[in-house]
This record gives C-alpha cells, structure tokens and sequence, in this order.
C-alpha cells in the first residue's frame, strides 16, 4: 500500500486518496503496521499521526504513551 521511495505520496483508503507529506521513516513505519497487520501507530510526528488515522490505524503519540505508562505505575518521573 505504501512505500518509503518519496516524500509525498498519495495512497488511496477505500477509494478515497490520502496525500501524504511524510518522510521515509514514517512511509516505513506506516507500511510496516500494514503488512504485519497491527492496528496500532505510535508517532510523534502529527501529519504521520493524520496519515495513521486515515489509513485506519489506531494512532497513539509519544506523551500520550508516557502519560498512559505513568498513570498505570509504569514508570515514574526520576525515569526521565
């Protein structure tokens, strides 16, 4: 579905294209979860989080993750 050669892309979710201004990492990471099936996208980067949620990804960011480990006792503030 996705590919990491360029920049911008434009994808197509259900008929409808996706223009995506992202860098090849985040292509990379997007076509990952793709291929291997998994529903989550962790990113700290909002157009990659906007991407993820158009493709149907259930899109997380990075202080959401650290803010989520905290409150279940994961981790604590002297970690960081």
């Amino acid at each position: 579905m996705l590919s990491g050669d360029c920049m911008d892309k434009a994808v197509s979710n259900a008929g409808s294209p996706i223009d995506l201004k992202l860098d090849e990492g985040e292509l990379e990471a997007l076509t990952l979860c793709d291929r291997l099936k998994v529903r989550t996208f962790l990113t700290y980067d909002l157009d990659a989080r906007d991407a993820g949620k158009q493709l149907g990804f259930e899109v997380h960011g990075s202080v959401g993750v650290i803010a989520r480990a905290y409150r279940e006792g994961l981790t604590d503030l002297e970690m960081f």
